[in-house]
């Protein structure tokens, strides 16, 4: 997840002020110029990452 949160964070506007990591969920609070999309991109980063660990 925290490298999810690093990879978001390069080359875009996005702000994150706050979040918890739970065992099956995350909530964040964050700012971006387009939030969906970068929800999308950290949601695609996040699913890649952990199908690489478990193949």
């Amino acid at each position: 997840m925290l490298d999810s949160r690093r990879f978001l964070r390069r080359g875009s506007g996005f702000h994150l002020y706050g979040y918890v990591i739970l065992e099956n969920h995350v909530h964040l609070i964050a700012a971006s110029a387009d939030l969906s999309r970068d929800m999308r991109r950290f949601k695609a980063y996040t699913a890649k990452q952990i199908v690489g660990h478990l193949q």
